[in-house]
């Protein structure tokens, strides 16, 4: 079946060059993932760009697949740095429909941190109030803040599993820059299933990734400390 596939994709590239774009791939099933693997694999003899895009922080079967590819001879693996402040007031732009004031824009990119997956999900509980892009609103922003990104961040928990929950949740209440041990002891985890929780934590960029645990910004600690 996977031969008959690359095969396929082979007598479709003979029309001309090919584009196979992969999106959210951490949520293919696993016999989609072998696919992709297999073809990547041999498409550096064919007219083929095979684009796979990932998050990362999912469950450990799931990176584990992921990994494969990018061990593959043939990969370019791209790790995109967090949005600028450019980007930001661009993407408030084209959302809510007016150019943002500088207050306005840096307000969202300090309530996301440059956070895509954040910041699409600010605008959007922004657009529903009806909240323009004025220096006067920026306020708003960190009202509205905290629950827009509460939703995502006990979503992104739930997928990493209860030991990482719960030591999120037990940095939430200890505050940032706790030591490791301490959090571990609240969270009533080991000193290994601590560690595996907060390496889980940083690729979800949940937790900062240094010795000390921190969040990323205080909108996603507000917001799990909430829940």
């Amino acid at each position: 079946t996977l031969h008959g596939l690359y095969w396929l994709v082979g007598n479709l590239a003979d029309h001309g060059p090919m584009a196979l774009l992969v999106d959210d791939a951490h949520w293919a099933d696993a016999a989609s993932l072998r696919f992709i693997d297999y073809l990547a694999r041999r498409v550096s003899g064919l007219p083929v760009a095979l684009v796979v895009a990932a998050r990362s922080g999912e469950p450990a079967g799931v990176e584990e697949r992921l990994l494969v590819l990018e061990s593959s001879a043939d990969a370019s693996v791209l790790h995109p740095p967090p949005l600028s402040g450019q980007a930001v007031a661009r993407r408030v732009h084209e959302r809510l429909g007016a150019e943002p004031d500088e207050a306005f824009a840096r307000a969202c990119l300090d309530a996301t941190g440059g956070n895509p997956l954040f910041l699409e999900q600010l605008l959007r509980e922004l657009e529903a109030g009806g909240v323009e892009p004025t220096a006067e609103a920026a306020g708003s922003v960190g009202t509205v803040g905290p629950d827009a990104v509460a939703r995502l961040a006990s979503a992104r928990l739930d997928a990493i599993g209860p030991e990482a929950a719960e030591l999120a949740r037990a940095v939430a209440v200890l505050g940032d820059d706790v030591e490791p041990a301490v959090a571990a002891s609240a969270a009533g985890l080991g000193e290994e299933g601590a560690r595996v929780a907060a390496d889980r934590l940083a690729a979800a960029r949940i937790l900062a990734p240094e010795r000390r645990l921190r969040f990323v910004h205080p909108i996603v600690r507000a917001a799990i400390y909430r829940r």
